[in-house]
């Protein structure tokens, strides 16, 4: 079985490899500000659980809300910063 393939020019394909490392360099620099977060929410998390479990936090009259859906977030790409140096004095 012979398939025709069309053949993208060679400038073309760069400007598509470029665009592509653009895109994730910007992913590979936020990266390790999320990473940052996320320990230090298990860090609460962890502190949290200890300091109720040893009295130091009353939870008998928290009242847990219901779990509704729509309440998740979603992350908006608008909202990623474009500049790398912003991100590095943010991870400060």
């Amino acid at each position: 079985m012979k398939v025709d393939l069309p053949l993208i020019p060679l400038e073309e394909q760069k400007a598509i490899a470029d665009y592509i490392n653009v895109e994730v360099a910007k992913i590979d620099s936020v990266l390790p500000s999320f990473q940052k977060e996320i320990d230090l929410l298990r860090e609460y998390r962890t502190r949290l659980i200890s300091d109720v479990v040893t009295g130091q936090i009353d939870v008998r009259d928290v009242v847990i809300p219901k779990y509704i859906r729509e309440d998740d977030t979603e992350i908006d790409v608008a909202d990623t910063p474009d500049d790398t140096e912003e991100v590095a004095e943010d991870a400060e």
